[in-house]
């Protein structure tokens, strides 16, 4: 028998045991069993996660599991558990910690972390499992993220440190920024506060609201409250998008604001004189008006003028302002006003002591913010007979309207939309008893659940809930809406890159319609 044959014979016993094993396989499965093969390859079996689900699940249950963890971190007297792998892997400040001998190292696993707020730790710790998009995730906040952006430069986090730095960059509500700025001048880390806000307001690309929102920064109230550091700092940044006139009145407002907080802190300190109080309180409470504009500065106001006025760019402004405002009340020595004179004349030849340089050009935005338009509750109370605001019918569109009637005793206005009949007419109730509250905490929570606004005791999963902020936001101030007007050739440029960039495959677009829509 040669080789071959032996082969041959000894594996013929092998393929029948192996043709036996399929041919019961065969028998023993139904047809109906068998799972179809799906050609999408992100489809799952209906009722069970994705595998991306049930990785974040698995990561997110033993984030505050004892067994598995191996260190506890003490945060504001707040205790949590870890794994010592995970946030070495992260950071080569927590290795050194947990696996070198760094003061905060602990044979008992026990290690105090100070300069880090109990927030911070959370996003920190959450990313650190890879626990992204879920509904018990950290997400990153306004309130928080300049606390996260001082942990990142602590733990040595570089990537954490650019998320960061975007993420403040592409605010967009005003509010928003203003919390952001407070959080760097109230944080006890001064000297780095400095340099974040320097690296934000000077380098890279430009914040969303220095680049699309400057005039309204510089004339909200919250301007005159900013702290001199930072003043000096926004006023130096070329990413500041606004009419020099623009940054002079503000700096204007900010100079009188804190010169008269200054003198009543002075007075209060060396005198108890009660009338002399209740005058600078009164100073205090005083709007500014255009004629304390257009007064001389006093010599307090002009000792804090001093340390912008260097970087007052004085040759961008137009030459009736810098007359009026500038030569008349002697900001400037007369030989400096010749130095922007001859600098506004030719600047390749001559330069002045002050900054020449040009700001960047503000972007108009065709996309707004509703909530910073729309009037509030109190505002919507004081609707007087002959208002005019800016009103949503129901078709979703913005129409300038009349208030004709009113009877707030019954929380309602009567509606008379401009340039239509007295058929459209129509009773508008602003508040209705047993309305959710924007101020509940389980507000969203309802919300999203679709429980009934009308207190009927049933639950209708196919209703939306309507919140106080969802009725008020039917009105805006006249004109901030209805006068607004679309670029029409940046629209048509849209679209046509819409249509030149698009295959034959179909594109999902979605959009998020108010809820008085549906």
């Amino acid at each position: 028998m040669s080789l071959m044959q032996s082969r041959a014979s000894s594996s013929e016993p092998m393929n029948a045991l192996a043709a036996k094993h399929v041919r019961s396989l065969d028998d023993d499965v139904d047809a109906n069993q068998i799972l179809p093969i799906c050609s999408n390859k992100f489809a799952a079996v209906a009722g069970t996660p994705s595998y991306q689900e049930y990785v974040a699940n698995n990561l997110l249950g033993i984030l505050d599991d004892e067994q598995v963890s191996d260190v506890v971190f003490e945060v504001e007297d707040e205790h949590f558990y870890g794994i010592r792998a995970l946030f070495a892997s992260h950071s080569i400040v927590f290795r050194r910690m947990l696996y070198g001998g760094m003061l905060e190292s602990d044979p008992s696993n026990h290690v105090v972390l100070t300069d880090i707020t109990v927030p911070a730790f959370k996003y920190l710790r959450s990313t650190f499992y890879n626990v992204f998009n879920h509904e018990r995730a950290t997400d990153l906040q306004c309130d928080m993220v300049v606390d996260v952006l001082f942990a990142a430069h602590k733990y040595l986090i570089e990537p954490l440190i650019a998320k960061c730095i975007d993420f403040i960059k592409r605010i967009s509500n005003m509010r928003d920024w203003f919390l952001v700025l407070q959080q760097f001048e109230n944080s006890q880390f001064q000297y780095q506060a400095s340099l974040f806000l320097s690296q934000i307001l000077n380098q890279g690309s430009s914040p969303y609201i220095l680049q699309n929102k400057s005039a309204h920064f510089l004339q909200n109230e919250q301007f005159k409250s900013l702290k001199s550091d930072l003043v000096l700092v926004l006023i130096r940044s070329d990413f500041l998008a606004a009419k020099e006139r623009d940054v002079w009145d503000s700096l204007i407002k900010w100079c009188r604001h804190n010169a008269v907080h200054m003198a009543r802190k002075t007075s209060v300190a060396v005198s108890e004189d009660r009338e002399q109080k209740e005058e600078l309180e009164q100073k205090t409470c005083q709007p500014d008006s255009d004629s304390d504009l257009e007064r001389n500065l006093t010599t307090s106001e002009r000792a804090l003028m001093a340390n912008f006025i260097q970087h007052v760019r004085f040759k961008r402004m137009d030459g009736a302002f810098f007359k009026q405002h500038i030569v008349d009340n002697q900001i400037l020595s007369e030989s400096q006003v010749i130095q922007v004179m001859f600098a506004r004349e030719d600047a390749t030849k001559w330069r002045s002591e002050f900054n020449d340089r040009d700001r960047q050009k503000c972007k108009l935005v065709d996309a707004f913010d509703l909530s910073e338009v729309c009037l509030t509750l109190a505002q919507i109370e004081a609707l007087s007979v002959g208002d005019v605001v800016d009103f949503r019918d129901h078709y979703g569109l913005f129409c300038a309207a009349t208030i004709i009637e009113t009877d707030h005793s019954s929380n309602r206005v009567k509606i008379h939309y401009n340039h239509w009949g007295t058929t459209y007419d129509e009773w508008y109730t602003y508040k209705l008893a047993g309305i959710v509250d924007d101020d509940d905490a389980n507000n969203d929570r309802m919300a999203a659940a679709g429980n009934d606004a009308v207190n009927d005791g049933e639950t209708h999963p196919d209703r939306v809930r309507l919140t106080q902020k969802d009725l008020c936001s039917r009105f805006a101030r006249f004109g901030s809406i209805t006068k607004r007007s679309i670029k029409r050739k940046d629209l048509k440029d849209r679209i046509e890159h819409f249509h030149n960039n698009a295959t034959s495959e179909a594109f999902d677009i979605q959009i998020k319609p108010s809820k008085f829509f549906w």
